[in-house]
């Protein structure tokens, strides 16, 4: 082999800029975890404690943590509650307890008064402990509760008796966590866990009760929606029953004002205090059901899992329409010139539906009613409401006819399914009002049309006519020039990659065609490109891509937000294959999540769809190919026809390549046989993904032989790029094939240039062709930098290895040590070669339905550590508690699960536990 690559100059990663903001390093104990110990600290020196915490929010598991630090301890804990009948004489007989006790008050607001004498003594003596929960509610004093034990307790605490502990909500992580434990090993995909802890809001009880009721439900009502759409889909009783203990200190009015403050999203409190009135308001944050957003702008928001149960009681009442206070408010405002947000339009909007044209127009103009009748349509369009956006966009026509009425109506339609119905929608005569954007808008959204009804849209623009377009019409035959293209795929010809350059280097061109043209230039071209080229690229189009404004009181275009989608998905998946660190790209899908939901308070559907897919990708290149099925899952029920095809493909390939993994291969071949060719042909990702599922397929169809052969035509054929050859050379290794063999097949191709991750992978493959030991660690450095610790740990083995049959033991021990800290397992430093018959693992396990359950099995197949993980799983651990008893993340332990799963034809977990427990094999 000549022209040895090394790993050396990505050891830093890639220069590509980050879209997030610098965030400081996380602390290593949250504000919740921070005040429990403090609690219990001040607890085991004898100081009384009120611990305050909202209904739901954790007291009564934080007073038994607490509980069981003191009996670790030997201390005397005594647990009551405040409700129960004999609290009061046992803490009268508080003297006849052992020096050191711990009286625990669980619910004190419902402390009897008798109960209070006992209390301050209790406190006040220097033998002995009382701590009380009590809510916030009770424990804000606004005299509305004079005569009650909580009261009193509220007077000890001034007085200096008791010490106040507030205990803080939970975080993100906690609440990941927490539905970790709660979900037992089930699958949960990324959105409907991301929906759950949005709709919690820091409270343990509401994380694990919507856990469970996710998996219970099949998780249809933790698709991601918008606020909007609330009581849009029918709430379980479980969840209901849960919202009625706050629900019920309410009347109607406050649950109007909790609906409308959801549907307002975050306000200014000085607003919200005008459209509700300041008395509803404080009532809604008096019962924590509405809340400060947390940030600097002073913002309310409203517990939307509330409003929504609200909302459902209301859909069955109708008791709602007896309240107009808010939509009146907003047309005062509308009248006097202020300008709306967008989900103010909606309202006003839904509120006009219900009322005849005569009665609108007492208040606004005809052109005013169709400005606000249509932002409402594009709000509910964004939201994926289409038969709110059909009426709407129908009733914005009857005030003012144009072109972006039209436009808004043909979408609802489409999203319908009637796309003879949406393709009529916008054929308007000439003379119909429209602005030069609704043009673009117009042309952009025929093509996809277009796309749908498999023949190309009207007016359709080759690449050689481009020049001879008038300059009044330039930038319209641009963006149709560019979409058409590369939707249509020019297999990465060089005229449509100069058109595209040039598109994305022209300032005075809208953004969505830049957009587009970066997508392009990154879909065909990227895999053909230099490290240095690609990152230029990536850079150029991230450029454009902030200066996209997403502002709070106006949407963007339907093809502006298209372009910014399909950009961050095209680029997203190309600095995955490429490699530039999986960590970074990641961190930026939370800040294009956050960025998206700007205007109305939630991401669009493309939005959504694209966050899904980069989840899922990543999953699958992390080789953790039940959470893609479970993102990509979702990703598929919101497919509709308002989305570009391309979204469809992407969403279909990973999907049915997640499949093929797990050994689904019926899931995986029906969605394959629906693949469009051209869209996969337009872009070289998609392409690379489509190889390495039809090998498999045809693994498992035709046998390996089979499979080798289709890699080795494309690892050697000169046509397709070098990521594409590369990879499949890497693959076939991995099926067996000899290192020197599948090196020789890309031995022409330059590898000074090329991307992180295939320049690691091909250093890999030739430190194993040339037993290279230096070259397999700069290989496993390479990929640990990328993201890719599976393969790093494989790189680090092979180095071990050869290190040792080289004769260099203390370098063998430095490699062990890196490949079992990335692989955790704990394995001793001596590695196995498996022999070829072992490493031919390109056959994934059988699908679900066919797996036998084998009653006895041989345990050798699995790893140290899978085997201790699989035994826990037989004890009944949750993966939380394995996770806690090993030291080890959840991920780590649900990869160990899959892993030994797959190993021993487990279709699901608890058949892991049965097959394990039921074995007479040990190691």
């Amino acid at each position: 082999m000549t022209d040895a690559p090394t790993a050396d100059r990505f050891a830093t990663g890639g220069p590509i800029t980050e879209l997030r903001s610098v965030r400081a390093a996380a602390p290593r104990l949250s504000a919740r975890q921070t005040a429990i110990a403090r609690a219990g600290e001040l607890v085991e020196h004898h100081t009384s404690l009120l611990l305050v915490g909202q209904n739901g929010f954790g007291k009564s598991f934080a007073a038994k943590r607490i509980q069981g630090r003191l009996e670790l301890q030997g201390r005397n804990a005594v647990v009551l509650g405040g409700g129960d009948a004999d609290t009061t004489e046992i803490l009268e007989s508080w003297r006849s307890t052992p020096s050191g006790t711990v009286f625990i008050v669980d619910d004190g607001d419902r402390l009897d008064l008798a109960s209070i004498p006992s209390v301050i003594e209790i406190a006040r003596a220097s033998t002995h402990a009382i701590l009380i929960t009590i809510e916030p509610l009770q424990a804000d004093v606004d005299g509305t509760r004079s005569d009650d034990g909580t009261s009193r307790l509220l007077s000890i605490w001034r007085g200096g008796e008791l010490t106040r502990v507030d205990l803080p909500v939970m975080n993100g992580t906690e609440a990941a966590e927490l539905i970790d434990i709660a979900s037992q090993g089930e699958m949960l995909d990324d959105m409907s866990r991301s929906t759950i802890i949005r709709l919690a809001h820091g409270s343990p009880r509401l994380v694990y009760e919507l856990t469970k009721d996710a998996l219970e439900t099949g998780g249809s009502f933790y698709v991601p929606r918008s606020i909007l759409s609330l009581g849009d889909s029918a709430m379980s009783p479980r969840l209901h029953d849960l919202t009625l203990p706050l629900l019920e200190r309410t009347d109607d009015l406050g649950r109007y004002s909790l609906v409308m403050l959801a549907k307002l999203g975050p306000t200014p409190y000085a607003r919200a205090t005008r459209l509700l009135g300041e008395a509803p308001l404080h009532d809604l944050l008096r019962l924590g059901l509405a809340r400060n957003d947390g940030t600097s702008l002073d913002r309310i928001v409203a517990e939307e899992l509330h409003a929504w149960s609200a909302l459902s009681d209301w859909r069955r009442s109708w008791r709602s329409r007896q309240f107009d206070v808010v939509q009146r408010k907003l047309i005062t405002d509308l009248v006097k010139g202020f300008r709306l947000t967008p989900n103010e339009n909606f309202i006003i909007g839904r509120f006009w539906m219900n009322e005849s044209d005569e009665e609108v127009l007492e208040d606004v103009t005809a052109e005013v009613a169709a400005k606000v009748l249509l932002t409402a349509a594009h709000v509910a369009n964004v939201a994926g409401l289409a038969s709110d956006a059909h009426l709407l966009a129908t009733r914005s026509s009857g005030f003012q006819r144009s072109l972006a009425a039209a436009l808004q109506e043909s979408r609802a339609l489409a999203m319908l399914g009637d796309i003879s119905g949406a393709r009529a929608a916008i054929d308007l005569p000439e003379d119909v009002e429209a602005a030069a954007d609704d043009h673009r808008e117009r042309l952009s959204w025929e093509i996809t049309l277009g796309r749908w009804e498999r023949h190309g849209p009207v007016g359709r623009i080759s690449a050689l006519s481009i020049d001879s377009v008038d300059a009044p019409a330039r930038s319209l035959t641009d963006h149709a020039l560019l979409v058409d293209n590369w939707r249509e795929g020019l297999s990465g010809s060089e005229t449509a990659i100069a058109a595209f350059t040039a598109m994305l280097d022209d300032e005075s061109a809208a953004q969505s065609t830049r957009l587009y043209a970066a997508a392009s230039i990154l879909a065909q071209a990227s895999p053909f490109a230099t490290a240095e080229e690609a990152q230029n690229t990536l850079e150029r189009g991230y450029a454009v891509y902030r200066q996209i404004s997403y502002h709070e009181l106006r949407p963007l275009s339907h093809s502006t937000r298209d372009a910014s989608a399909m950009f961050f998905l095209v680029a997203g998946l190309v600095r995955l294959e490429a490699g530039f660190p999986w960590a970074e790209l990641e961190q930026d899908i939370t800040v294009f999540s956050e960025r998206a939901g700007t205007s109305s308070g939630q991401m669009s559907t493309i939005d959504q769809c694209v966050v899904g897919i980069l989840r899922g990708a990543i999953a699958i290149v992390d080789g953790e190919m039940e959470r893609a099925v479970a993102d990509l899952s979702v990703v598929e029920r919101l497919l509709d026809s308002t989305l570009p095809p391309e979204v469809h493909a992407f969403t279909s390939v990973t999907l049915a390549l997640a499949y093929t993994n797990l050994g689904q291969f019926d899931e995986a071949g029906y969605r394959r046989n629906a693949f469009d060719r051209e869209i996969i042909a337009s872009s070289e990702v998609l392409v690379m993904f489509t190889n390495m599922l039809d090998f498999a397929m045809l693994t498992h169809l035709q046998g390996a032989a089979a499979g080798a052969t289709f890699l080795a035509g494309i690892a050697t054929d000169e046509r397709r790029s070098a990521s594409a050859r590369i990879y499949a050379a890497h693959l076939s290794r991995l099926a067996g094939c000899k290192a020197t063999i599948a090196g020789g097949w890309i031995r022409d191709i330059r590898f000074t240039d090329l991307t992180p991750l295939p320049h690691a992978l091909v250093s890999l493959l030739y430190a194993e062709a040339n037993q290279d030991a230096a070259l397999a660690e700069q290989a496993a450095k390479g990929l640990e930098v990328v993201g890719a610790t599976h393969r790093a740990s494989r790189a680090y083995a092979l180095a071990e290895q050869l290190h040792l049959a080289q004769g260099r033991p203390s370098q063998a021990q430095r490699a062990g040590l890196h490949a079992a800290r990335l692989a955790d397992t704990g394995r001793p430093s001596s590695f196995r070669r498996l022999p070829a018959s072992e490493r031919m693992t390109v056959a994934p396990m059988p699908s679900r339905a066919e797996a036998p359950i084998r009653p006895v099995v041989d345990l050798d197949d699995l790893t140290k550590r899978e085997l201790e993980i699989a035994q826990l799983v037989a004890e009944g651990l949750s993966n939380q508690e394995i996770a806690n008893r090993l030291f080890l993340s959840v991920r780590t332990v649900e990869s160990h699960v899959l892993q030994a799963r797959t190993k021993l034809g487990a279709p699901r977990r608890r058949d892991l536990g049965r097959l394990v427990a039921g074995s007479p094999f040990t190691r």
